[in-house]
């Protein structure tokens, strides 16, 4: 009898927190695989296909996801629509998702993430804003580094590849990425691509467009 009701009081036990954490640990093993696949693809020199990308459905399609895996955080929005690019959509969505992983790693639960999407001249920018920890000068130039993390990003689960990555994933589309502290606190990431051609040419004003 004992027997019995020792087994019954353990099947009543909540294994909802023990399946959490083993989905969590799953989804960041998952990441970190992606990525080493994705490092060694780049690295073996192997072609990607290309096609017009639209960079706020991306952003979007990507935001999408992460929410589903981290529904209490909010993730939010901004910028121009119906930026395109010449890409890879599968590779640039990798780049976003890093930057949002980390994004939610090292910032407090209840700061919001910022995504916005806009042009700068002929190029299409993509910026991650965060009210995290933050970047010290020191941790700047090692930063896109495989394999090297920042004496703050040590405390938490990685390997760091991620950024690694994301910058050669940049440079194979042509593009550029940066990294600052964000006034106010936290960080700010983003990445460059040029437009496509037929985007490049200044947008005229409404106004100029119907005294033309």
């Amino acid at each position: 009898r004992d027997v019995a009701v020792t087994g019954v009081q353990m099947c009543a036990l909540p294994i909802w927190p023990f399946v959490a954490d083993l989905v969590g640990e799953a989804q960041r093993l998952t990441g970190i695989v992606d990525n080493l696949l994705a490092l060694a693809r780049l690295d073996a020199g192997r072609e990607t296909p290309r096609e017009p990308v639209a960079l706020d459905r991306l952003a979007d399609d990507v935001i999408r996801a992460v929410g589903r895996e981290e529904p209490a955080r909010e993730i939010r929005q901004t910028g121009e629509t119906d930026l395109v690019v010449e890409g890879n959509a599968d590779q640039l969505g990798m780049v976003l998702r890093n930057y949002l992983s980390n994004a939610l790693k090292y910032s407090p639960a209840d700061q919001a993430i910022d995504v916005r999407v806009d042009r700068r001249d002929d190029l299409a920018r993509v910026e991650v804003l965060d009210r995290g920890f933050g970047l010290s000068p020191d941790e700047l130039p090692g930063l896109f580094q495989p394999f090297i993390r920042g004496a703050r990003a040590r405390g938490t689960a990685g390997v760091g590849v991620g950024l690694a990555v994301c910058r050669r994933i940049i440079e194979a589309h042509g593009g550029t990425m940066r990294a600052r502290p964000r006034n106010g606190g936290g960080s700010d990431f983003w990445f460059e691509i040029g437009l496509v051609e037929e985007q490049r040419a200044p947008h005229a004003s409404p106004q100029a467009a119907a005294h033309a």
